[in-house]
């Protein structure tokens, strides 16, 4: 296996272990899906960085699941935008659920609350409140990502 690859191993397994701590109750709720999502960026960043040392049917199977996902985008969305505080102005966040759902959040939502509890209640822009199962959804990440680097390990040079 390549250096790139193993690398990108190590973010992953850096990931579970947060959605891990999301679940042992070692830290607050909003500490731990917090750090969950920021270890999901570093992997995507971690993925970015090695991408030209993977050859290209590795890049394919790794581009398809942490640029071209709807769901894993949506994730990603979350701890840039209500996680991080930055306004959206009057678009709000649109996320996607695993089936590819599209759940559109109204910009007046607390960032705040969305990480208070699990599952956290998340204002859609129709006026409607829908319950976002964090550690669900970053546990359906982690098994799309484990998928492909399973794949990407058997397309090895």
């Amino acid at each position: 296996m390549s250096d790139s690859l193993d690398r990108i191993e190590n973010d992953f397994h850096e990931f579970l272990e947060a959605i891990e701590a999301c679940k042992n109750g070692n830290q607050s709720t909003s500490l731990a899906l917090k750090n969950a999502y920021d270890a999901l960026y570093r992997l995507t960043q971690r993925y970015n960085k090695e991408e030209k040392s993977l050859n290209k049917k590795q890049q394919e199977v790794f581009t398809n699941k942490l640029r071209e996902n709807h769901f894993i985008k949506g994730l990603l969305r979350i701890i840039r935008t209500t996680g991080t505080h930055i306004s959206v102005g009057d678009i709000g966040v649109t996320l996607y659920t695993k089936d590819n759902i599209e759940l559109d959040l109204s910009p007046s939502g607390s960032a705040a609350s969305s990480f208070k509890t699990n599952p956290s209640p998340l204002l859609l822009k129709n006026g409607e409140i829908f319950y976002w199962d964090h550690i669900k959804a970053l546990e359906e990440a982690a098994k799309q990502i484990q998928t492909a680097i399973e794949k990407a390990k058997k397309l090895t040079n």
